[in-house]
């Protein structure tokens, strides 16, 4: 979020500033942070797909677990 803010606060002052270069740099960087973001959920997404199938394989889930959620 630090990272975001301080982009925003980039593009705003090179906008201000009317640097065309500058601006480029800002949106890249915020491209980056995006896609920085991007990568962590999918890792964290791809974590949790592998827990719910070793769970399966071990017959961890039963009907009571199911009918918690």
């Amino acid at each position: 979020m630090a990272g975001k803010r301080s982009a925003d606060a980039l593009d705003h002052y090179f906008r201000k500033t009317n640097s065309t270069f500058k601006l480029v740099w800002c949106r890249w960087l915020r491209l980056v942070a995006v896609e920085e973001k991007i990568v962590k959920t999918i890792q964290g997404l791809k974590a949790a797909a592998k827990d719910v199938e070793e769970d399966a394989h071990l017959g961890g889930f039963s009907e009571a677990f199911l009918y918690q959620q």
